[in-house]
């Protein structure tokens, strides 16, 4: 088989490239051309990826030689390079991953359902008002699948109100910015971090709707103190209450036992913050797209939610 170039080419914009069933069949292991002129290997089939995701022979890390950069840039060294949890490999790896782990076991996971309910109900809420009650279509990505997740991982986070909508627009959370952009909104966001990370080791736990570091948060307070009054607070299941954030408590459990220094866990919160929020957006619109070309499907859920649901749930992001 000729010398694929990747990323494939989609035939529909919500199917992967047909390309990848027909290598699965003739070809699961085979190479590929990337945009920086690198050669990798690519893998089609569950197991293969499986077992490659759990090698120790396989690195994460830019630095290694060999690795296959997808975009042309300056190869990563010892000096301009701060290695984070998605590019560490083995101990180091396994030591900043604990340290969230203990943030996301189950139990803590669970203590965090009445705050996303809020955040899902204060945005159904918003589309209804403005849009179903006057009979008026939306854009459900602008309104909900974008908005919701952030606002979630932004109160997880612990990350102030007035600077929700300053981060999703101005910075690396952004999911419509030009690719040269990409490494000065990355920076832009790491040094907001710092400032977050900053007011915490100096004792200044920043309540949820004040507090903002970004530009314009003083400005942004006015529509914080809005959601906090006539929103999310009103629904009276504590999605608004002061919220100890990830950051504090890396801060208290992590960085004053002397587990983890101050940068890594300014390298952990970016992580969080910026791992899978595309995706996550993604997912859920095409989960309503499928239910929309499934009508059968969509009946289930509606005629029964708590039955279906789940499993809907699973099929879409498997």
């Amino acid at each position: 088989m000729a010398y694929q170039e990747f990323p494939f080419t989609r035939e529909k914009a919500d199917d992967p490239p047909p390309l990848y069933a027909k290598l699965r069949q003739e070809c699961p292991v085979s190479k590929v051309k990337l945009p920086s002129g690198n050669s990798a290997w690519l893998l089609t089939r569950h197991e293969d990826i499986r077992a490659a995701l759990s090698s120790a022979k396989l690195s994460a890390d830019p630095r290694t030689p060999g690795y296959p950069e997808i975009h042309r840039r300056s190869h990563p060294t010892a000096t301009n390079f701060k290695p984070t949890l998605v590019t560490l490999d083995g101990s180091e790896h396994a030591r900043l991953r604990k340290a969230l782990d203990a943030e996301f076991a189950p139990e803590t996971v669970n203590e965090l359902r009445l705050m996303i309910h809020g955040v899902v109900d204060n945005a159904l809420d918003t589309i209804n008002r403005r849009y179903v009650e006057q009979g008026q279509p939306f854009d459900l990505v602008e309104e909900f699948t974008a908005p919701v997740p952030m606002r979630i991982i932004c109160m997880i986070v612990g990350v102030p109100a007035p600077d929700v909508v300053w981060l999703s627009q101005d910075t690396a959370l952004g999911t419509d910015h030009p690719r040269d952009a990409a490494e000065d909104e990355k920076r832009v966001l790491v040094r907001y971090v710092s400032r977050l990370v900053d007011s915490r080791i100096s004792g200044k736990d920043v309540n949820y709707w004040e507090g903002g570091q970004g530009p314009g948060a003083a400005e942004k307070k006015k529509q914080g103190e809005h959601e906090k009054e006539g929103g999310l607070k009103d629904k009276g299941n504590g999605c608004a209450r002061v919220h100890e954030g990830l950051i504090s408590k890396l801060v208290r459990h992590q960085y004053e036992t002397g587990n983890l220094e101050r940068d890594e866990i300014v390298q952990l919160v970016y992580v969080v913050l910026t791992a899978g929020n595309a995706a996550l957006i993604n997912s859920i619109g095409l989960a309503v797209l499928t239910l929309f070309e499934n009508k059968d499907e969509l009946h289930k859920v509606r005629r029964n939610p708590l039955a279906f649901a789940p499993g809907l749930a699973a099929e879409c992001l498997r």
